[in-house]
């Protein structure tokens, strides 16, 4: 369920995922009538000034981030120790889902996808942007075949705070590579 002051805008419809850091929920933005996405800090991270800086790059990020291949933001803020973020909801399936109900992509459609990534990521590496966090829960496949990236929030700016420390590594181990 959303936080009272969310509600007041937004219509609850699921619980998309949770990790240890953020709930991620589908609504409906009462206003507009269309689905979203809201992303809010998980509220033991509330009082952890790292966590929220960090949410708040991925706002900030999402924000200035104006390419078809990236989710939009179109709300960021903290209120009632809530931090959240929400965004556009895409429809389609993410690449983990496709591979889970089709277990292997024909090569060409799998080339396709990957060569679109690629070219998401150049732009947005162009804009002085890492992801950091490309998976196949983060690669959303649209209705009409096109990409979107998601989730950002592992990703680092050349104009923004480096909150990562010296050491420090992030992302799943299956998608960091290794020997």
């Amino acid at each position: 369920m959303l936080p009272d002051f969310l509600a007041n805008k937004y219509e609850y419809l699921k619980l998309l995922s949770r990790s240890h850091f953020s709930s991620v929920y589908l609504a409906i933005q009462k206003s507009l009538g269309r689905k979203v996405v809201i992303k809010t800090l998980l509220s033991w991270n509330a009082t952890d000034d790292k966590a929220n800086r960090r949410f708040e790059r991925e706002g900030r990020i999402l924000a200035h981030l104006d390419d078809p291949g990236v989710v939009k933001i179109f709300d960021f803020g903290k209120e009632q120790d809530t931090t959240f973020i929400v965004s556009e909801f895409v429809e389609g399936k993410s690449m983990k889902e496709i591979l889970e109900t089709n277990n292997k992509l024909e090569t060409k459609k799998a080339l396709g996808i990957i060569k679109e990534i690629t070219l998401i990521l150049s732009r947005v590496h162009d804009k002085g942007i890492s992801h950091r966090d490309i998976k196949p829960s983060n690669v959303i496949i649209k209705e009409d075949g096109s990409v979107k990236l998601i989730d950002f929030g592992l990703a680092q700016t050349l104009g923004l705070e480096e909150i990562t420390l010296s050491g420090e590594v992030f992302g799943w181990p299956a998608y960091l590579g290794g020997t």
